[in-house]
């Protein structure tokens, strides 16, 4: 329920926990989200929490990877210390949205993501974001992210197993044996044009 005169919002939670602003960012309404973004108190419902605790950037990085709408929310108007806050949320499991995009093979989420999220949050606990990040951006072959964090990271260490996903980052890379010449089972045709 909104208040149009005070810009006061009540913030009914489902049991969830999830707000109106999670519950437009999982149906996709970029013109609702928007217009949220516009209340008052913006800089609270951005930030709050479901019960798993994930917050509406959490939720459409990882459910839709709709870049629009994370741009909303992160680019909003008057909140650009709210925008680096929420890049840097955990969920209970201790995840920041750009690895939930990762996880889930969002490629321009991904990408948007890692040129708005501050490199702290890529070095803390010993590399533990940028290695699972690393990994997963293998995993889902977004090479770009991969590569640009090998480069400003050249001491990321590829061989850490990462606390969640138990991965390596040079293990996912050798599991992907398609992605390199030697690996690939190639017809007579191919190999001949290989050549």
């Amino acid at each position: 329920m909104i208040n149009d005169e005070t810009g006061m919002a009540m913030f009914s939670t489902s049991t969830s926990g999830r707000t109106i602003l999670h519950v437009a960012v999982i149906a996709g309404h970029k013109e609702i989200v928007k217009n949220l973004l516009k209340l008052k108190r913006k800089d609270e419902l951005v930030k709050m929490q479901d019960n798993r605790g994930y917050t509406a950037l959490a939720l459409v990085a990882e459910l839709s990877g709709n870049t629009d709408i994370a741009k909303c929310m992160v680019e909003m108007k008057g909140g650009e210390l709210i925008g680096q806050d929420l890049l840097s949320m955990k969920n209970n499991d201790g995840e920041i949205p750009i690895l939930l995009a990762a996880a889930k093979g969002h490629k321009e989420m991904t990408s948007y993501l890692f040129t708005k999220t501050e490199l702290k949050d890529m070095t803390h606990d010993n590399f533990h974001n940028g290695v699972l990040l690393l990994t997963r951006c293998i995993n889902a072959e977004i090479f770009d992210v991969a590569l640009s964090l090998l480069q400003l990271f050249p001491d990321l260490p590829l061989a850490h197993k990462s606390k969640s996903d138990g991965v390596q980052p040079l293990y996912a890379l050798a599991r992907m044996s398609s992605m390199f010449r030697s690996g690939s089972r190639y017809g007579l045709i191919q190999q001949f044009l290989y050549k």
